[in-house]
């Protein structure tokens, strides 16, 4: 169990590497320790579950990207796409 403020905000600090709010520190005190950082750990999974799509997404987009720019170099898009700094946009 919490038997501080200063507990709880340890806890968000060695957890989540920041500070809780009021409403935060109210919610968890007098609850069980155990119990916060199960809450935590599906937090932070969470968040990096986030993290791994958004990586997907841009690898993806690069590779989209990347084949596009040798699609133009040779010439493949019949004039479709035009450069644009370093991204190519369709025309018209």
């Amino acid at each position: 169990m919490f038997q501080s403020d200063a507990e709880i905000k340890e806890a968000y600090q060695n957890g989540l590497n920041r500070t809780p709010s009021a409403s935060e520190i109210a919610e968890w005190r007098g609850k069980s320790k155990q119990q916060f950082f199960k809450v935590m750990r599906a937090e932070v999974q969470a968040v990096h579950k986030s993290l791994a799509d958004q990586k997907a997404k841009v690898v993806s987009l690069t590779k989209q990207v990347e084949a596009l720019k040798k699609q133009v170099a040779a010439g493949g898009t019949q004039g479709q796409f035009v450069p644009v700094g370093e991204l190519y946009v369709k025309k018209g």
